[in-house]
């Protein structure tokens, strides 16, 4: 309840709902980690198993001025499916992308109050690497 008021949520039978999310091992496998079975993915213990790799990063202000970065660089996949039809491959939708950390502020509002980017993600296309995902957001990407 909220101030005295009741309210709940409706749930529509298309509307999504996340099932799981898999983080890519170091031998090739996914670590999975589902509603029931919640794991602290990002806490020190998982590095030497979740695949991780660095990467040089660049992003240029629109002042002209070049911010040169490490990105640690993780594999995710994520799925969710119909609220009502879980059970149905069906109505599956799975994003996979690029879970990155920044080792300083990115971005234009670097140094300010409000602060520049420390972590981001970024869809993978098909048959991309997560190299060649990173070097399209450098190109993209506007922060």
């Amino acid at each position: 309840m909220n101030g005295g008021t009741k309210w709940w949520t409706a749930y529509m039978p298309w509307s999504y709902q996340w099932v799981r999310t898999s983080y890519l091992r170091k031998d090739g496998s996914w670590e999975h980690e589902t509603e029931g079975n919640r794991k602290e993915m990002y806490e020190e213990k998982w590095l030497p198993i979740i695949w991780n790799e660095t990467y040089p990063y660049t992003y240029v202000l629109k002042s002209g001025v070049v911010q040169k970065r490490k990105a640690l660089l993780k594999v995710v996949e994520r799925e969710w499916r119909w609220h009502w039809f879980k059970w149905l491959p069906l109505t599956k939708m799975v994003r996979k992308t690029i879970d990155i950390t920044f080792d300083d502020e990115v971005g234009e509002r670097t140094g300010s109050w409000k602060g520049g980017t420390l972590g981001c993600g970024y869809n993978m296309l098909k048959g991309e690497l997560p190299e060649q995902t990173l070097r399209r957001m450098e190109k993209e990407r506007k922060m």
